[in-house]
């Protein structure tokens, strides 16, 4: 099968993609599929430059499956392709829109969109859109693993006399709520604590911060589904975090990981449980279900019903 993905860029990261994006992408390609990624520029001019070339692109280059991502750039590419059926994935950065791009979104599922993934059945409540489909961002069991503390915080540069609470996004996000990560651990009032805000970093060393902290916090105010998580569990870090996404449902069976409110003490006691249990948790054990092999193949039997529904057309 061969696959366009289409997604707005994300510098920094590997091909300037969302790392969530690639790794669907890598994990499609592993399963024996072509995968080929259109990237829209930043911005305004990078949404008009889609609109206008992504029909010429398509003349020049064919494609079983158009797979757009995010709600935007979803609605420029149907703009700029109308007769097309495309697949798109609504991400976490759209579960919170409002207003006339809400409106937009509920009115180009309805128009032009025949398949919409969501990542999170708390998406698909608060869209309210007929159809959609559930499918959370799987993780790469090969790249996520357990390795050794100490071998890890060599790696990374932790003080293995510290303990090492690890914040891994981008603290300039108002969404992600770094002030409650830093309030909850000043809570603690112990010097050996230290939050490491880290971001952004090669997609390489992630599996060894997750393994070299002691703690992994994710104090957002919104997330769709959240993959730095589940690659912790994967990893059998413990965890602390809010009530977003996916979270609980993932993490609610594992012990070292804790659901924490907004309020800082309440995270920062969760914080002080999950250091005392000083332990590997058994995440891994309880995501299975979430290996990006097993979501890669999900992925391919709605292509697959796409392909299907058009040629019965």
């Amino acid at each position: 099968m061969r696959i366009l993905f289409i997604s707005k860029i994300k510098p920094g990261f590997e091909a300037n993609l969302s790392p969530i994006v690639k790794s669907q992408g890598d994990s499609l390609i592993q399963l024996g599929h072509n995968v080929e990624y259109y990237i829209v520029g930043k911005g305004f001019y990078g949404y008009i430059k889609l609109l206008f070339n992504l029909s010429g692109y398509l003349k020049k280059n064919s494609f079983d499956i158009i797979h757009s991502h995010y709600s935007i750039t979803s609605i420029i590419t149907s703009l700029a392709i109308p007769r097309k059926k495309i697949v798109v994935s609504l991400m976490g950065s759209d579960t919170e829109r409002k207003g006339i791009v809400l409106l937009l979104i509920r009115a180009f599922s309805t128009l032009f969109w025949k398949t919409i993934i969501v990542k999170t059945e708390r998406m698909k409540n608060r869209f309210k859109i007929k159809n959609t489909i559930v499918l959370p961002n799987g993780v790469d069991f090969n790249r996520f693993v357990p390795i050794s503390k100490d071998t890890a915080q060599c790696k990374v540069g932790f003080s293995t006399q510290n303990i090492n609470i690890l914040f891994l996004a981008d603290s300039s996000r108002t969404e992600k709520n770094v002030t409650l990560a830093r309030s909850a651990v000043k809570l603690l009032n112990n010097p050996n604590v230290i939050l490491h805000e880290i971001y952004p970093i090669p997609q390489n060393l992630v599996p060894y911060y997750l393994n070299a902290a002691d703690v992994l916090v994710l104090s957002s105010i919104y997330e769709g589904s959240v993959n730095i998580v589940k690659e912790a569990m994967a990893c059998c870090t413990p965890i602390v975090s809010t009530d977003v996404g996916d979270v609980k449902e993932n993490i609610i069976s594992t012990k070292g990981c804790y659901i924490a409110s907004h309020d800082p003490s309440d995270f920062s006691d969760k914080i002080s449980q999950a250091i005392q249990f000083n332990s590997k948790t058994n995440g891994r054990d309880n995501i299975q279900h979430l290996n990006s092999s097993e979501i890669a193949r999900r992925l391919v039997n709605i292509y697959s019903l796409q392909l299907n529904n058009t040629a019965n057309a």
